[in-house]
């Protein structure tokens, strides 16, 4: 990836679902601050460019160079894809769409007033051909917000997240709204875009392994309770297994999987092993802090108190992963000398 930020203060990323990965044609890093994938739907192809724009007080030169590159890259997409671009713009782009409303709805915010880079992201669509969607519709002003800056006593929040589609597509945008109950650990609340096209029907046939969940025999209880069940069933088994052989090992295998399900349970994939318990607590405990901030009122007391705490949780999470992660590395380093050390 050329220009490579070396402070890690930068950085894109698209995420596809693993259902819909066959739709998936290809990828293009272009630098730290753009990359684009294309999809195949059922209707054409759309290429999707996920950006980071620099802030509003970054160097005139940075943003131009920035969007500079950015026009180079849709320039480089096929005229017949459906063009989605979106991300962190850094932009205020207010709601004064006169003589642009083939760029902007009606609905953007009023409150706040289009600055430098609003202005180069407009020109930027009005090049291209594309709608911004947070303009179009017409959400209160709480599902618009996107970030939250720090001298939120002076000011509310601002709409500098955005999704952007291609004009002669933006029919097929059916809603643009931030997702603030989302706990993603950030200043930023997550912005959703919904949009009536499907991608193209999976050819590869995708196989969802689920596995039992042996650490729960790591237990005394559990591992009493395992070994009661088998004996239990294996001498069920002495006398009323079948004759054939297919039969007989249907029953087996029916059987032990019957007894792990209940006994084991199953996996839980979407919990990483190296992750402790103490630092999901923590991430649950932020979870419920973001709930309460979303239905209290920011600019109150208790609001702020509540900023002030997610912000601690977000911050002590990020140390304890850290330290799950070093003692997890630890782990396979010990082990991988311990089998050397056996196999010597």
């Amino acid at each position: 990836m050329p220009n490579v930020d070396d402070d890690h203060i930068r950085g894109v990323g698209i995420l596809v679902n693993k259902n819909k990965r066959g739709a998936f044609l290809e990828w293009n890093p272009v630098s730290e601050r753009i990359i684009t994938a294309r999809i195949q739907t059922k209707l054409r192809k759309m290429s999707i460019v996920q950006c980071y724009a620099p802030t509003e007080n970054a160097e005139l030169d940075e943003k131009e160079d920035f969007y500079s590159l950015l026009d180079k890259t849709l320039l480089g997409i096929k005229r017949s894809d459906i063009i989605v671009m979106m991300g962190d713009f850094n932009v205020q782009v207010g709601n004064n769409n006169q003589d642009i409303k083939h760029i902007m709805g009606r609905h953007g915010m009023p409150r706040v007033k289009e600055n430098e880079n609003g202005q180069l992201l407009i020109e930027l669509c009005g090049k291209h051909g594309l709608v911004i969607g947070g303009t179009v519709f017409p959400h209160k002003e709480r599902h618009k917000v996107t970030w939250i800056p720090p001298d939120k006593d002076k000011q509310g929040g601002n709409q500098i997240d955005h999704i952007c589609i291609s004009g002669n597509w933006s029919k097929s945008l059916l809603d643009v709204q931030n997702k603030r109950g989302a706990d993603i650990g950030s200043d930023h609340h997550m912005i959703m875009g919904i949009l009536r096209v499907k991608t193209q029907r999976v050819i590869r046939k995708i196989i969802n392994r689920r596995s039992y969940n042996l650490k729960s025999l790591e237990d005394t209880e559990c591992q009493k309770t395992f070994k009661t069940k088998l004996r239990e069933q294996a001498s069920v088994l002495r006398y009323e297994i079948p004759e054939g052989v297919e039969e007989k090992w249907e029953r087996i295998k029916t059987t032990f999987q019957s007894i792990c399900e209940n006994t084991l349970g199953w996996e839980d994939n979407t919990r990483k092993d190296w992750i402790s318990d103490s630092t999901w607590k923590l991430i649950e405990r932020r979870k419920q802090v973001k709930g309460k901030m979303c239905a209290t009122y920011a600019r109150t007391r208790k609001g702020k108190e509540l900023v002030k705490e997610y912000a601690a949780l977000s911050k002590e999470i990020k140390k304890s992963v850290r330290r799950d992660h070093r003692a997890y590395a630890d782990r396979i380093v010990n082990e991988a000398q311990a089998a050397q050390t056996k196999g010597t």
